[in-house]
Order: C-alpha cells, then sequence, then structure tokens
C-alpha cells in the first residue's frame, strides 16, 4: 500500500508492506514501512526486483548447500548399511565442504536477477523459505549423489582400498560441481548458464578444480590418501556423476514437477 495523507494511516499500518511519499505527511510517514524520498514509483519496482533477487539466491544457496549435505550423508549412511567400507575419509569430507562447497557456493549468492521472478506473484508473507518444490529436488539430487558415488566405489573395490577411496572422491567433488550449475537456475536448464553466464559460479568452479587436481596429483595427494587412477576410470568417475547430475535437474524441472512451476502474471491488454 502507498499513501501520503492522514486518511492512507489505517491501511499503511494494515498492508504487509506500507511505503509513505517523502513528500507526504509526518503522520503516514510513521505509520508506514517505508518511505519513499524520491517520491517516484519507480524506485518501488526496482526494490522489490532486488528483494526478489536476494531471496532467490538465499534459496539457491540453501538447496547446494543442503543436496549435497545430503548426498555426503547418504553416501556414508549407505555404506554402512551396505556393509561396505566408508567411501571417503575424514580429511575429503572436510576439503569437500571447505574448498569444493566454498567456491561454488558463494558465488551463487551473486547471481543476477532472473525474468521470472518479477514476472510472478508475490509469495504469502507466511509461506515457508523452501517450499515443498525446492525440498523433493534437495532430496532426489542427494540421493542420486549418493548412489552414483556407491556404485562407483563398490565398482573400483577390486583394486583396493585407497584405489577405490579415489574415485569415491573425485565422483562425490565432480557431482557437486555439476549441482552448483544445476541450482544457479530455477527453472531454467544448466545450459543456460554458459548462455546467460554467472561468471563468479564459472570462475569458481574453475578454481575448485584446480585445487582438486593439487589434492589428488599435488604435495597434497598422501595427506588425503589419493592414488593415480586409470584414464578409463578417472573418465568414468567424471563423466557419469556430471552427466546424471545435470540430467536428473533438467528432467526434474521440466517434466517430474512441472505443473508446480511458479505461475505467471497474467499480460495486461
Amino acid at each position: 500500500m502507498t499513501g501520503d495523507g492522514v486518511n492512507d494511516i489505517p491501511a499503511l499500518v494494515e498492508a504487509d508492506a506500507g511505503l509513505s511519499m517523502g513528500s507526504g505527511t509526518d503522520a503516514a510517514k510513521e505509520a508506514s514501512d517505508i518511505v519513499l524520498l524520491d517520491d517516484n514509483f519507480q524506485t518501488i519496482i526496482a526494490a522489490i526486483k532486488v528483494g526478489r533477487t536476494v531471496i532467490a539466491n538465499i534459496r539457491k544457496m540453501l538447496f547446494y548447500v543442503i543436496s549435497t549435505s545430503i548426498g555426503e550423508a547418504m553416501t556414508m549412511v549407505g555404506a554402512l548399511l551396505l556393509g561396505f567400507p566408508l567411501p571417503v575419509t575424514a580429511v575429503q569430507i572436510l576439503w569437500i565442504n571447505l574448498v569444493t562447497d566454498g567456491f561454488t557456493v558463494l558465488p551463487l549468492g551473486l547471481s543476477a536477477s532472473e525474468q521470472h521472478q518479477m514476472e510472478q506473484p508475490p509469495n504469502n508473507p507466511k509461506s515457508p523459505l523452501l517450499s515443498r518444490w525446492y525440498i523433493n529436488r534437495m532430496v532426489a539430487t542427494g540421493l542420486l549423489m549418493a548412489v552414483i558415488t556407491l556404485a562407483l566405489f563398490n565398482r573400483a573395490r577390486v583394486h583396493g582400498a585407497a584405489y577405490a577411496t579415489t574415485v569415491a572422491f573425485v565422483a562425490l567433488v565432480v557431482a557437486q560441481w555439476a549441482n552448483a550449475l544445476n541450482a544457479n537456475f530455477d527453472h531454467h536448464s544448466w545450459i543456460r548458464n554458459f548462455v546467460k553466464p554467472n561468471k563468479a559460479l564459472l570462475v569458481g568452479i574453475l578454481l575448485a578444480i584446480f585445487f582438486q587436481i593439487i589434492a589428488m596429483y599435488g604435495p597434497l595427494s598422501s595427506a588425503f590418501h589419493t592414488v593415480k587412477l586409470s584414464a578409463s576410470d578417472l573418465l568414468l568417475a567424471t563423466a557419469v556423476p556430471f552427466i546424471s547430475v545435470l540430467l536428473l535437474s533438467d528432467l526434474y524441472k521440466f517434466v517430474i514437477n512441472r505443473p508446480n512451476r511458479a505461475p505467471k502474471l497474467p499480460n495486461k491488454a
């Protein structure tokens, strides 16, 4: 609700967001939540756009962090339930959380606004930050990460414990890189990352790849208990989780949960 006079005070107080004009009465300004100093209604639109972008980016960050955490937890729990040794070590999990997640989750909070954010009706102020749509995506993505990591780990166990652990380490990290591309857009394919790129995210993924190479083949390899993988196993541990997470992302966005996509405001004549 916007207003500038004493007669607008009841509506300003009752509204979810009461905006008064900077040139309005002192009583209206006192009753409102926001004072529009420049008296320009375009400023309201710009403020709504910024606010919706901030909320959307918070959701993207939460989606990424929670879904990857679910994937890591399900990997460890699944291994215990199946009677496998632990697929990744504690120091590898710490590396994933500090380095891989650190370089990718922060750029998600800097994502540019998306067109659909201003085309949909406002959310109910009492609705939860993460809807059922987000929760279902998080669980599905995390479960897929765990299944793929455990499958590749079990396949590589014939080559020894250190070899299998290295395969699982690579698979879990690569799946999270793919999940970052997945999280950057809610209603668009991951391919849009290369059409309308979040440059900070792409740089973050490249930095994560660089440090992952150092962790596996540099002086840190002994600390992370990694061994050299064959070309075929390295390709498998890289391609399968990367492609699978991205395919699930698009499948979920455009097929499985399509009816629950955010509705658009009707066009005006």
